[in-house]
């Protein structure tokens, strides 16, 4: 199984850095790996903060870019016979879009995929 982190490029204040989603997401998928036999792949590091996109250092992707993105990353990991994939969504505006893409990807029916948002 491959674990993929996703999150946002957005800022919550100054009490927080801009990426916070995205290390909430990866620490919990470095926590997961370290207790079940899984590989972690690459941090998905922007996603749709177009409510945020007034304040600086926001950054958004928009949607037909951001499923493609994803779609992209599992089917290179495929490549490498890799079939099992778990997004560790961090980030609240990008819960439909990797819904959709892991419903999309498990009408392969060697793949299987889902998501979990912290």
């Amino acid at each position: 199984m491959v674990l993929l982190p996703t999150g946002a490029c957005e800022v919550y204040g100054p009490h927080l850095p801009l990426g916070s989603d995205l290390l909430v997401a990866t620490k919990i998928a470095e926590k997961v790996a370290t207790r079940v036999n899984v590989i972690i792949g690459p941090a998905l590091e922007v996603g749709d903060s177009s409510a945020l996109d007034d304040f600086p250092g926001t950054i958004t992707i928009r949607l037909e870019s951001y499923k493609s993105y994803l779609q992209d990353v599992v089917h290179s990991l495929v490549k490498w016979e890799l079939k099992n994939f778990l997004f560790v969504n961090g980030h609240a505006g990008n819960v439909a879009m990797i819904n959709h893409v892991a419903q999309s990807l498990c009408e392969r029916p060697e793949l299987r995929c889902a998501q979990i948002d912290c």
